[in-house]
């Protein structure tokens, strides 16, 4: 009974054991059990690998248990696991915390699971490997593009780094290379410190290595803004690879000021005034010429156009303010009218409101400038004219004879019949019941000022030449003596009708040779001393043959600004030939002073009674002055009443010296000219012989020869000539 029921339960038991066999879980399957994935410091890391996951049968859903490690990511991180392998692609790669690892490798474990089934792992490795040992520049190659300089400034200071990215160091050589400057510069113009024939030779560390380069003063100093100068430095490593720095210099200007306007003082402009313009002169720091930054000027608050503007230097420019029949920014008067303001930002289009300088408009007299009226010498830029006792001088300027127009244009200064003395003033309308006066004045420094009036040769409305009084020793503080011109109703011209001061230096000795284009330049005003005849091309001086004896043309130079004549010579009558300077009055009674002792050209003028006998008396027409001079300002030295003696004149211890062709020439007179202004010098010189050892280059042909007169170690203009011949 037993046996049956065994046997007949064994299909059963084989039929339950196949079933139970084909329920058992499926295993999951992966093709790589290990991937690795690879990075480098100091790169992205793009490293993947991939594993394919399957199931031995059916199907099923799987999952990834997260890794216990932050550096590793997976995708997808779930799906349908199928027979097929290839249908389930896992591909692994580094996340962004593998930035944080030191190098070596790591390695981790996913795990694949899904309900009811066996799961599967995969091995994760990290390799991290240092990067690659290599050369770089510290903030990058463009570092030191551009360096900004500004014009005028110190050097810029050049410097970058190179820095080894590992703990090894890289040995390179460093040459640098720079072009020529849009100025001219010539190329290599750029220096690398330290280097040697040009090369540096160096080791980069990972702390860094410092390479400085300098530009030279040329460079920088002729540099303009707008500039770019350009160079580079080139890095060449032993693996043949190289870096190159570029380095270029952006020049840019400084900030513009204005301090200063010339003239400070213009003209007054009224309606119907023909259109014209005025120039005037800016004096500040900072002005640029370049067309692309060029300064920009404002007058008030507009712009003057760009093309009226001239920058002449850093320091210097020129405005042309153009104006209508109005009379435009010179109609209305004032001592501040005109506001200059200056700017080097060319975003700014309206005026700056700080940093102005301002120039007066006026009716009144205005001195600009004020010469010798021989020499016409500029004074020195940030100098005084210098004047001195009887000086001729020319003050140019504006509104010194509002009348004086057309036919009218000049009024001619003559000496007065009675005394021979020029004036003190000139009127352009002398029959008007109301008549305006020019005068010129000169003053000691200070309140109150003491003054002599000047003695007016002729005027203008712009030039004025007139007689330096003698005594302008008396006026001077410090040296400096001012000048003013007036034009007034007034004999003594009021302050708002009067130039402001125009300060003078005082020396004792301003010597000029008059020229005939009186210019001050060319041609001299010699004459031959006993016929005068004008020295000319076709009346050239004679000097003799080198050996020939004494030359045979004496010249007479005429000039202004020797000073005072120390002659002291009576005025009793010379008995027999004149002598020099025996028989040369004294200019003023006792030399360089105002007193009238008999015995000198002024005692002679106020003692008529000296000139009652003998040939020279003038006759009844002789007036003695009243009220009495107490000096010859403007007189004219009058040989009539002198009894046969010479003007005033300088003695053998102080008269001038001569060179005519670079040859010293005998001096036989020097003084003030007879029936001249006293002020007026003539200097009498034998020409030097020709040839040999005096005037080299003097032929029969006759030639220029340069002409210099010295008195007191103080010379005459240059460019003064006189013809010569043999």
């Amino acid at each position: 009974m037993f046996k049956i029921r065994l046997f007949r339960l064994l299909p059963v038991l084989f039929a339950l054991i196949a079933c139970s066999s084909g329920i058992m879980a499926a295993d999951l399957t992966v093709t790589a059990a290990t991937v690795t994935l690879t990075c480098t410091k100091g790169s992205a890391c793009t490293s993947t690998a991939t594993s394919n996951l399957a199931i031995s049968s059916g199907t099923a859903y799987y999952a990834v248990t997260a890794p216990s490690v932050p550096w590793v990511q997976l995708t997808p991180m779930t799906g349908l696991a199928t027979t097929t392998a290839s249908a389930n692609v896992i591909t692994f790669s580094p996340s962004p915390a593998w930035t944080t690892l030191g190098s070596g490798l790591y390695s981790t474990v996913v795990t694949f699971t899904a309900t009811g089934h066996t799961s599967v792992t995969v091995t994760v490795r990290l390799q991290v490997n240092d990067a690659a040992t290599a050369l770089q520049v510290r903030g990058g190659l463009n570092v030191l593009n551009p360096v900004p300089y500004t014009v005028g400034a110190a050097a810029p200071s050049m410097a970058f780094t190179l820095i080894s990215s590992s703990s090894l160091p890289i040995s390179f050589r460093a040459t640098v290379a720079s072009s020529q400057t849009p100025t001219g510069v010539p190329a290599g113009w750029l220096t690398l410190v330290g280097a040697a024939g040009g090369t540096l030779n160096g080791i980069a560390y990972s702390w860094g290595t410092t390479l400085t380069v300098t530009p030279s003063a040329a460079a920088l100093s002729q540099a303009l803004p707008g500039d770019l100068l350009n160079a580079s430095v080139t890095i060449n490593l032993a693996s043949g690879s190289n870096i190159i720095v570029p380095i270029s210099i952006s020049v840019n200007s400084g900030t513009a000021t204005v301090m200063s306007v010339t003239p400070p003082v213009v003209p007054l402009l009224s309606a119907g005034v023909p259109p014209g313009a005025v120039t005037m002169v800016l004096r500040g720091t900072n002005f640029v010429a370049t067309n692309t930054q060029k300064t920009r000027v404002f007058l008030g608050t507009s712009a003057i156009a760009p093309e009226n503007v001239t920058v002449l230097s850093p320091t210097f420019l020129t405005v042309s303010i153009p104006y209508d029949n109005t009379g435009g920014a010179f109609k209305t008067a004032g001592a501040t009218a005109l506001s200059f303001t200056v700017t080097n930002n060319q975003s700014i289009t309206t005026a700056p409101t700080t940093g102005a300088v301002t120039a007066g408009v006026s009716g009144a007299p205005i001195i600009t400038t004020v010469t010798s009226s021989s020499a016409y010498v500029a004074a020195a830029s940030g100098s005084n004219p210098k004047i001195s006792p009887y000086d001729i001088i020319s003050i140019f300027g504006f509104n010194f004879c509002a009348l004086c127009t057309g036919s009218n244009s000049v009024l001619v200064g003559a000496p007065d019949a009675t005394y021979a003395r020029y004036p003190t003033l000139l009127t352009p309308n002398p029959t008007a019941t109301t008549t305006n006066k020019i005068t010129v004045t000169f003053s000691k420094p200070g309140t109150p000022a003491t003054t002599l009036p000047g003695y007016l040769l002729f005027a203008t409305n712009n030039q004025i030449n007139v007689i330096v009084p003698g005594n302008v020793t008396s006026l001077h503080t410090s040296n400096v003596v001012n000048v003013q011109v007036g034009y007034d109703t007034a004999a003594t011209a009021t302050a708002a009708n009067s130039s402001a001061v125009f300060p003078l230096d005082f020396v004792a000795r301003t010597p000029g040779i008059f020229t005939i284009g009186s210019n001050g330049q060319g041609d001299g005003a010699i004459t031959d001393s006993t016929t005068f005849a004008l020295n000319t091309e076709l009346a050239a001086a004679t000097g003799l043959a080198s050996g020939g004896g004494t030359p045979t043309d004496t010249v007479a130079i005429f000039m202004t600004g020797l000073g005072i004549p120390d002659s002291s010579g009576t005025n009793a009558a010379p008995g027999g030939s004149v002598t020099v300077p025996t028989h040369c009055l004294a200019p003023l009674g006792t030399a360089g002073t105002n007193g009238a002792a008999p015995g000198g050209y002024l005692g002679t003028i106020l003692t008529p009674a000296s000139v009652t006998t003998g040939p020279y008396v003038p006759g009844a027409s002789y007036v003695v002055p009243s009220p009495a001079w107490t000096s010859i300002d403007g007189a004219v030295i009058r040989t009539s009443i002198m009894q046969g003696n010479l003007p005033p004149c300088f003695t053998n211890s102080t008269r001038p010296t001569v060179t005519i062709g670079g040859v010293a020439a005998t001096v036989s007179y020097s003084g003030f000219v007879g029936d001249a202004i006293a002020g007026l010098y003539q200097v009498n010189v034998a020409v030097p012989e020709c040839g040999g050892s005096g005037i080299a280059g003097c032929t029969s042909t006759p030639a220029r020869f340069p002409v210099v007169v010295t008195m007191g170690g103080v010379t005459s203009q240059s460019g003064v000539t006189m013809w010569v011949k043999q």
